[in-house]
């Protein structure tokens, strides 16, 4: 019981002396001072914190609308490469269309030339024959197209005469164009014997080095009266049934 009275007399003594102090100006000063030196500080940290907490909303605020832009262009970019994906099945439909087309288109014309290869060649031969030669020709093959070339040409008649013209430029000595006019007469010659179930003329057979015979072959004009065959410039042919030779093949000695 005293120690509470005794509490009582010091808590009444320290608020007598703080009163005492509170009127004292120099405490009274001193105490404003510090009040107002912390109102101050509270003042500069709540603007500090309120302008940092307005740089974090707006970096937020960035933040927000650069994940909505980067959506909408993953978005964009999605519609885009489905729609690049939509071209390309596009295109690569018609890509297939259109090979089918020329797949089908090739195996036609390797089926043409397959058949009219060798024609479409020997006629393109007789084509780039010299103007002067052709002319020579003409009573042989009529007409401009390859069409009336073949006819003309797979005639019998026609392939006596082709051969006649080539004799007479060889057994002469001029051999321009011999090669030319050799292969597009073999090419008649063996394209007549076709048109028989078993051929009805064929190449002579002679041989270099054969002793020449007038009833056989024929000799060019710069080559000797007598003697062996040098070597064969154009080949005569013979009748397979009849064997009689219808002509003499012209060879040089």
């Amino acid at each position: 019981m005293m120690d509470l009275e005794q509490n009582e007399n010091e808590f009444e003594a320290f608020l007598q002396s703080l009163k005492r102090a509170l009127k004292e100006d120099e405490i009274i000063g001193q105490i404003r001072s510090i009040y107002a030196e912390s109102e101050e500080k509270n003042s500069f940290v709540e603007k500090e914190w309120k302008q940092r907490i307005q740089e974090l909303e707006a970096q937020n605020k960035a933040l927000q609308n650069q994940i909505i832009l980067e959506r909408s262009k993953t978005k964009q970019e999605q519609e885009n490469c489905l729609q690049i994906q939509t071209k390309l099945n596009e295109i690569s439909s018609q890509y297939l269309i259109l090979k089918g087309q020329v797949d089908h288109w090739q195996e036609k014309y390797t089926g043409i030339k397959a058949l009219f290869g060798e024609q479409l060649k020997i006629y393109k031969l007789y084509q780039q024959l010299s103007p002067a030669l052709k002319s020579s020709l003409s009573g042989i093959f009529r007409g401009q197209t390859i069409e009336q070339f073949l006819v003309c040409g797979v005639q019998k008649q026609n392939i006596e005469l082709l051969w006649d013209a080539i004799k007479i430029r060889v057994v002469e000595g001029n051999d321009d164009e011999l090669e030319e006019l050799r292969a597009i007469f073999l090419y008649f010659f063996h394209a007549y014997n076709s048109t028989f179930d078993r051929p009805l003329y064929e190449l002579q057979t002679v041989s270099e080095n054969e002793k020449y015979d007038s009833e056989l072959h024929m000799r060019t004009s710069k080559s000797r009266v007598a003697g062996y065959i040098d070597r064969v410039i154009f080949e005569g042919y013979v009748n397979t049934n009849s064997k009689k030779i219808e002509r003499k093949s012209i060879v040089a000695l």
